[in-house]
């Protein structure tokens, strides 16, 4: 549905359905890897989908608009939207070095240490259909030319720098993961009830 859908803050939400499934693919396998990449996936989903979210809220304040058909080179003017909504979709898509990245190798990967690893497969081939929804949002939005959507309004400072934040946290947590992994690897056995 997300590949049709023309609704920007939709295509955004249908993202969620595939991320959750991910989280429970992960909490599924009952590996050490999957219930921890589970775990950290649940705080960076939350990390970039507010990203995604703000980004969605910044266009629909300018343009008045919500169909993606109707936001075309909404970027041109302003690189700080795109620089962050470029973020939040490479790391929803699973790009390297950025937030998702970490913590759905560690999904995949536990489904690889189940006997069942065609589900595995599975959910890896999922997560290509999510790379091409939100490389078509991307694209639709501001790289494929189009006729240039005009500004109604400006949007307020306080949806700029909220966005740029979260785009900043982004990055820091696909570079550096280790702060935020030594928490999970502390606490999810004190969850469970034991040590593994």
């Amino acid at each position: 549905m997300a590949l049709v859908e023309k609704d920007i803050k939709r295509i955004i939400a249908y993202s969620s359905i595939s991320q959750m499934g991910y989280i429970l693919f992960g909490l599924g396998t009952l590996t050490v890897s999957g219930l921890m990449g589970s775990t950290l996936h649940v705080i960076y989903h939350a990390i970039v989908k507010a990203l995604l979210f703000c980004c969605a809220g910044w266009m629909i304040k300018e343009t008045g608009k919500r169909d993606i058909d109707d936001i075309r080179r909404i970027g041109r003017g302003r690189l700080l939207l795109t620089i962050c909504t470029v973020i939040g979709g490479l790391s929803m898509a699973g790009v390297p070095a950025l937030a998702l990245f970490n913590s759905e190798w560690m999904i995949f990967s536990s489904g690889f240490q189940t006997p069942y690893t065609i589900l595995a497969v599975v959910e890896v081939l999922g997560s290509i259909l999510s790379a091409a929804y939100i490389l078509r949002f991307i694209g639709l939005l501001f790289f494929i030319p189009g006729k240039e959507t005009p500004t109604e309004e400006m949007a307020p400072l306080s949806v700029k720098v909220a966005t740029g934040l979260l785009a900043v946290l982004t990055v820091i947590a696909g570079f550096f993961p280790a702060p935020l992994f030594s928490y999970v690897v502390n606490e999810v056995p004190l969850i469970l009830g034991g040590r593994w």
